[in-house]
């Protein structure tokens, strides 16, 4: 994030699968998704807002209604890595699946960032592991749809309930 911030670039949606390393009884590897966005949120050709949390939810909701069929529930958590009360722990049908929030502005400051960052991290075994839909196909209807676009002038002075009438008869 920081290297594409600092090439002037103003909107950063990025992605990271690997593995991550914790230390408990002994060496543990678990392989994680990470994103992140920072900058302007592309809504249309026109229309741009900053990042948020929703944003990001709604990425996530994405990823695990394809993958799952199911939509994760979020709660409020207080993770290290966030600005207190901005982020959320992420669980799939009750199972940990994750967390997601603001960067803490003292890390984002650590590191020259200017703007805000939103950051999620998914356990992979976890999403790779839920249900998945099965697919279901359906037969093209026997009679398709007509559909007819009317154009209709009126004159100012006509009531809608007139126009309506006319229309039923």
């Amino acid at each position: 994030v920081r290297r594409n911030l600092t090439q002037s670039l103003p909107t950063v949606q990025l992605f990271e699968l690997g593995s991550v390393f914790r230390r408990e009884a002994a060496l543990a590897e678990t392989r994680r998704l990470g994103i992140a966005l920072s900058g302007a949120w592309l809504r249309d050709w026109r229309t741009t807002q900053p990042c948020d949390f929703f944003q990001l939810k709604g990425i996530l909701e994405t990823i695990v209604q394809r993958q799952c069929g199911v939509t994760p529930a979020a709660e409020p958590a207080n993770e290290p890595w966030a600005e207190p009360g901005e982020s959320a722990r992420l669980l799939m049908e009750g199972r940990p699946l994750g967390t997601a929030g603001r960067v803490a502005r003292r890390i984002a400051q650590a590191l020259d960032l200017e703007q805000d960052v939103w950051f999620a991290e998914l356990e992979v075994e976890v999403l790779l592991g839920g249900k998945r839909r099965a697919a279901s196909v359906h037969a093209p209807p026997q009679f398709p749809p007509v559909k007819r676009d009317l154009s209709v002038i009126v004159d100012d002075g006509v009531s809608f309930e007139r126009l309506r009438e006319a229309i039923r008869e």
